[in-house]
């Protein structure tokens, strides 16, 4: 890191005049030793004005406006965090960082490590480089205005809005919204997330989207920690022992995964401005303190009434009054509850595909799509609402370049691709994957045209999209065990 860097080679510098002077019989050989101090920054985007202590002893110094602090006595302890404003976003930070001794970063991932995780599991559980340095490596670096590890600012970001939204939802259903409470409640979910992702759990389904089963299972055992916890208030920890935590998770994980995902996709020159709509949205908090919402959270996870409650949250945030990218509402391009069903055509062994009721209940339409035992690998439906198998055209921009679909799938880890092209020139075309992450669930995978599927051509903002297709379990056949009984539903791109 340049700061870093230059602050380093001063201190070398330093420390070498004073060897020198002292082999040369120069200073005061009685003077007493000088430490060396301990200095580094602190980033959720960089935090201005936050309390950061040396655990060890108790010293406390604050950051600057660059994030920046300095021990000048030193500290060989871990570090907590505390208070602070994001000086990107002018938001208020209110969770708990920590970082083990050492640390020259303090950031959601170290605090991750300082629970008890190591790098490299860090690493693979959000699909980092193995050699990812997290205690030394500045995620929100730029050089000449241009992230230098945005993909690694964009998974801390990522993991940031998972604890923050868990925290804040446990916080809101307990009705103890204080800054010193969101701050224990927040020590111990990551504490919980950290012991979760360290058996192996991965996180990150893909560079861009997250593992909707595994993310349900941290914020479970998150809620289960505080039913237990004597960190917390007793008033969290009796209202949170109330409810199903796997329930709460239920409810609150397919919103969360959504917004997560809204984070890993965008582009780099709207970091601020997506961070900033996804830390400020209320949407998740607000469904659990819904009126009734304590007696459904007691209910099973797969009552209809929590699967009901668990739809319309994650509706609310991919598009169906959703927030999208930070910068609009979603535009659902096919919901199948048309007055006028869309119209389905399949090919290549898919062609049984019709509008059916929702399987998991309720009066909404969905797709279904049935891949034979002999379908092709490249078996797929077309949806279309207008002539020439249209639909309205989609709106790509070069900051906008993201869609998602809900889906359905018997199995989880399958490729889901998505092409979309011209209805009147099927030479101009682009396509993109996503993978499910849980079996016999609704979730919603979303789709980053920005990178394309390999060997496929890339988008092209002067070309017209307005057909899409989709594939389930592309590229092995029905044959080869790729075949089954799929569903999808709200069609949506995210400007």
């Amino acid at each position: 890191m340049k700061q870093l860097g230059k602050y380093f080679t001063a201190l070398a510098s330093a420390v070498a005049t004073a060897t020198l002077l002292s082999a040369c019989g120069g200073g005061d050989a009685g003077a007493p030793f000088s430490p060396t101090a301990s200095t580094g920054y602190a980033v959720d985007g960089y935090l201005d004005g936050s309390s950061i202590k040396c655990d060890a002893s108790g010293v406390v110094v604050k950051t600057d406006s660059a994030g920046f602090f300095r021990f000048p006595e030193g500290c060989d302890s871990t570090l907590t965090l505390t208070g602070g404003t994001n000086v990107d976003t002018k938001l208020s930070f209110t969770g708990t960082l920590r970082a083990p001794a050492g640390s020259k970063m303090v950031t959601p991932l170290t605090t991750l490590l300082a629970g008890g995780m190591t790098q490299s599991q860090v690493n693979a559980s959000l699909g980092l480089p193995e050699d990812t340095d997290l205690t030394n490596t500045d995620p929100a670096l730029t050089s000449a205005g241009t992230l230098v590890n945005p993909d690694l600012f964009k998974k801390t970001l990522a993991v940031q809005q998972l604890l923050l939204q868990t925290t804040e939802a446990m916080a809101a259903f307990a009705g103890d919204s204080t800054d010193a409470t969101r701050q224990a409640i927040y020590s111990e979910v990551a504490a919980s997330f950290a012991a979760g992702m360290k058996s192996g759990a991965k996180l990150n389904a893909t560079s861009t989207t997250v593992n909707l089963a595994v993310l349900k299972t941290l914020v479970t055992d998150a809620g289960t920690r505080l039913a237990a916890s004597t960190l917390v208030p007793t008033s969290v920890k009796t209202a949170i022992g109330t409810v199903r935590a796997d329930t709460f998770a239920e409810v609150i994980s397919g919103g969360m995964k959504a917004q997560a995902e809204v984070l890993l996709t965008m582009a780099n020159s709207d970091v601020t401005s997506v961070t900033t709509a996804q830390q400020t949205d209320t949407k998740v908090k607000t469904a659990v303190t819904a009126t009734s919402m304590s007696e459904i959270l007691k209910l099973a996870p797969d009552n209809s009434d929590v699967t009901d409650k668990a739809k319309a949250l994650t509706d609310s945030i991919t598009g169906m009054g959703g927030m999208g990218t930070g910068t609009g509402t979603g535009t659902t391009l096919v919901t199948f509850d048309e007055a006028t069903a869309p119209t389905l055509t399949g090919f290549g062994g898919a062609e049984d595909s019709t509008v059916v009721a929702d399987p998991a209940g309720g009066t909404n339409k969905v797709a279904k799509v049935v891949k034979s035992v002999t379908a092709e690998l490249w078996a797929g439906t077309t949806v279309s609402t207008g002539a020439n198998q249209s639909i309205a055209t989609i709106p790509f921009t070069a900051t906008a370049k993201t869609m998602t679909v809900r889906v359905w799938s018997p199995t989880a880890n399958i490729p889901v691709r998505l092409k979309v092209e011209d209805a009147s020139d099927n030479t101009k075309t682009v396509e993109t994957e996503a993978t499910t992450t849980v079996a016999n669930a609704w979730e919603t995978l979303t789709f980053n045209f920005a990178t394309q599927a390999s060997g496929t051509a890339a988008l092209n903002l002067a070309n017209t999209y307005n057909k899409a297709s989709i594939f389930f379990n592309f590229g092995t056949t029905g044959a080869a065990g790729g075949g089954g009984t799929f569903y999808f539903d709200d069609v949506t791109f995210l400007p």
